[in-house]
């Protein structure tokens, strides 16, 4: 059986103007859309718009049909339309019903040849107006109202998406005000902790989130019912119209995921803000919605390519079928239908990306309207140990205002290389202070000249104004001869842009190397570990990044070096697990940027080494209380004994995990295990060891 050819014309062209037809019009276009499937002598003889607004004959039938079938207000309508339609897509005006009048008398139409569908051949151009039956009339119209519901639902299915994702934000942004003011009470009511309300977000939940979303997503993509049939778009064959619908559906769904994955990717998304989460949590989102996306849009290629084949089987292809099958993707956007989802995507990214280079002016950019230097530039100085095989990174911002603090990073980038646009991800590892002595070269392992330590000066608080703060820390940097800021990155040499930097350091004396290293930043957020009495610090490898940072931020709060509106810290212990492959590595840390919590009462460490390493310690850890253990630990006794201890003492307990994917998936199903064994008092926080 063949595939009326004038349906393929007509379907292109609804495509062309859009997958939406107010009622009123839907009549005349029916009745237009018949005619494409007859041929009409005379001229004009060729061309989709040129025969149906200019050519006599056609026209002549086009307004006979529109008198028979449609009411006044339809026709009214419907040719106000397609006189529009010949302008804009035919650049040609459509002939008026003056000029065809001789053919529009009641007896001119009641003598007319009635044809109905398949009745006369494209090759056999007939000589006069013709009208066509109402059988064929209502095949077209209803053709064209499934067609109307199912190009409705494609969207329709689409925010389904939209209003899945808004939901789970709700929740969200809900979740962290609720939080907020319930903490804001507490602190002024009875100043206890309110650990069991923090939103934080489980790899496993968000696991189990996007996988929910791809199910959802796939199981919408199949072709969608109506009164418990299959809306037919009257193809011949039902599998066509399973196809067709499938292909359009999974098309269009694919492109409405667009503004959803560069909202949940941007850096500078306002989500994170709104729900507390973090851009980890995100960046899962916006992976699986990605996943999800790709997916549906094979399957539409898939799909499309497989009615193509059907098409060639049945019968030779003709130029019908590719406009159809190819050519639609370039009539849509021409009719603007999918700018609703292109240009959401296209604002997000021109935000954010604008965004980044305001972060980047503000980190690396101090213009002064004193002294001698008034622009102040970021400088930068790495070095390479092969022994730890870590490249030490210190940052001197440009600015003077930045706030440093537990969870920051920032993504790093090298202006004068080749690809000097490539940016990555790095966490604050710790920061320091210079004195105004000239810029010395990186301090060696164990010397603490030169720096002082951030418990001297303190972090600049949120609610005070720019200019307040700068000010504040420029009277204190006045009094303990403080030029400027540091921040130290440990930097793990694997491949790209991190091995070129190694090769750099080889290259250069002493492997110390002055560069230049621009910051973006910062991003990231904290969590309030503070706020326990009870803290356990299980890291790996250069995970010790998140957990410096938390130490010092807890020697500042207990030293009363914070500002009057933090928070003064509640831990009553500290103690930090960590593993690495290199002795130097625990070494060189813990000489340097841990030596300040080694030895004090609250604080205590344990190091394990699974490598072996040639080098001799650099300096003897156990006159800090602490030494050097190889293997790694066990993380489930350790877990477990903590939590029994914690429970006993009626204190909070806050497990901070950060490292490899198995030491996170151990340390996460040793917390669950405890908390089933009744220890309630527990909250688990994961860093991202890696994007």
């Amino acid at each position: 059986m063949l595939r009326p050819r004038w349906l393929v014309v007509a379907l292109a062209f609804q495509s062309a103007c859009g997958s939406s037809l107010p009622q009123e019009e839907q009549c005349v276009t029916a009745v237009y859309s018949t005619y494409n499937y007859i041929t009409f002598a005379g001229t004009p003889a060729g061309g989709l718009w040129d025969t149906r607004c200019q050519n006599p004959l056609k026209v002549a039938s086009i307004y006979a049909a529109s008198e028979t079938y449609c009411r006044d207000s339809e026709r009214a309508a419907g040719l106000a339309q397609l006189a529009s339609f010949c302008e804009e897509f035919g650049h040609v005006e459509l002939l008026p019903r003056d000029a065809v009048a001789e053919n529009l008398t009641e007896d001119a139409i009641r003598n007319m040849r009635i044809v109905d569908y398949l009745e006369l051949s494209r090759g056999d151009p007939v000589e006069t107006p013709v009208l066509i039956s109402a059988s064929y009339f209502n095949v077209m119209f209803k053709t064209l109202d499934s067609w109307q519901y199912v190009s409705w639902s494609h969207h329709a299915f689409g925010y389904i998406g939209y209003a899945y994702w808004a939901a789970i934000l709700f929740l969200g942004m809900a979740s962290h005000l609720y939080s907020r003011m319930i903490r804001s009470r507490k602190a002024r009511a009875e100043n206890e902790v309110e650990s069991n309300n923090y939103p934080t977000t489980s790899t496993s939940s968000l696991n189990q989130w996007g996988t929910e979303v791809a199910w959802m997503y796939l199981y919408k993509s199949r072709g969608g019912t109506r009164g418990g049939r299959l809306l037919a778009l009257d193809w011949p064959n039902p599998t066509d119209q399973i196809l067709r619908y499938s292909a359009d559906r999974t098309g269009v769904m694919s492109f409405v995921n667009f503004p959803l994955m560069w909202l949940f990717g941007g850096r500078n998304n306002i989500l994170m803000w709104a729900t507390g989460w973090s851009f980890a949590t995100f960046n899962i989102y916006h992976r699986h919605v990605a996943r999800v996306a790709t997916l549906q849009g094979v399957a539409h290629s898939i799909i499309y390519v497989v009615i193509y084949i059907r098409v060639g089987f049945r019968r030779r292809s003709t130029h019908l079928d590719f406009l159809l099958i190819f050519d639609s993707h370039s009539i849509v956007f021409e009719g603007h239908e999918y700018w609703q989802y292109l240009w959401p995507a296209v604002g997000v990214w021109v935000l954010d990306r604008g965004l980044r280079i305001i972060r980047l002016v503000y980190c690396n950019i101090h213009i002064g309207v004193t002294g001698r230097n008034k622009v102040q530039m970021t400088r930068s100085r790495m070095s390479y140990d092969q022994d730890a095989d870590v490249i030490r990174l210190e940052v001197t911002p440009g600015t003077k205002v930045l706030r440093p603090k537990p969870g920051d990073y920032y993504f790093l980038y090298q202006p004068l290389q080749f690809v000097g646009w490539e940016n990555h991800p790095f966490t604050v590892g710790a920061w320091s202070y210079e004195p105004r002595s000239d810029r010395s070269p990186v301090n060696p392992p164990g010397k603490q000249d030169g720096v002082l330590d951030v418990s001297q000066l303190p972090l600049l608080s949120d609610n005070l104004n720019i200019e307040e703060n700068q000010d504040e820390f420029q009277e204190t940097a006045e009094k303990t001869n403080v030029s400027g800021m540091n921040l130290i990155f440990w930097i793990r040499p694997y491949d790209g842009w991190t091995q070129k930097l190694r090769q750099e350091c080889l290259r250069s004396k002493d492997q110390i190397l002055d560069t230049t290293i621009l910051l973006e930043g910062p991003y990231g957020h904290n969590f309030p570990l503070w706020r326990y009495e009870s803290v356990l610090l299980i890291i790996g490898g250069t995970g010790i990044a998140s957990a410096v940072p938390y130490i010092q931020d807890h020697i500042r709060r207990s030293a009363g070096g914070g500002e009057i509106s933090e928070e003064e810290t509640r831990i009553r212990d500290i103690e930090l697990v960590w593993t690495a492959r290199q002795t130097a590595f625990l070494h060189d840390v813990a000489s340097r940027e841990l030596l300040p919590a080694l030895g004090r009462e609250d604080f205590q460490a344990s190091f394990y080494a699974t490598g072996v390493s040639a080098a001799p310690p650099r300096r003897d850890l156990a006159g800090l209380g602490c030494e050097i253990s190889t293997g790694r630990p066990h993380i489930q006794s350790l877990i477990m004994s903590r939590a029994c201890d914690a429970s006993a003492a009626g204190s909070t307990l806050a497990i901070l995990v950060c490292g490899p994917a198995g030491m996170a998936d151990e340390a996460r199903a040793a917390t669950h295990l405890a908390m089933r064994q009744g220890y309630r008092s527990i909250k688990y926080v994961e860093e991202s060891f890696a994007w």
